[in-house]
């Protein structure tokens, strides 16, 4: 009988650690999408400031 018990309560602290396993996963794919789309924005706004009216127009190449 405690056999039994015991194997009961195994398996659902394996599916709570499986659960916490996915949440914690899924945490840090979130984070991960968050800093990718982060870098991105980084990326595009760097491209409109060298798009800038003027940008490049005169350069002084003497210092």
């Amino acid at each position: 009988m405690m056999d039994a018990i015991n194997s009961v309560l195994q398996a659902r602290q394996a599916e709570l650690d499986s659960r916490i396993q996915f949440a914690v996963a899924k945490k840090a794919l979130d984070v991960m999408k968050t800093q990718g789309n982060a870098v991105v924005q980084l990326i595009e706004a760097a491209g409109r400031a060298g798009k800038a009216e003027g940008a490049g127009e005169h350069f002084d190449a003497t210092g």
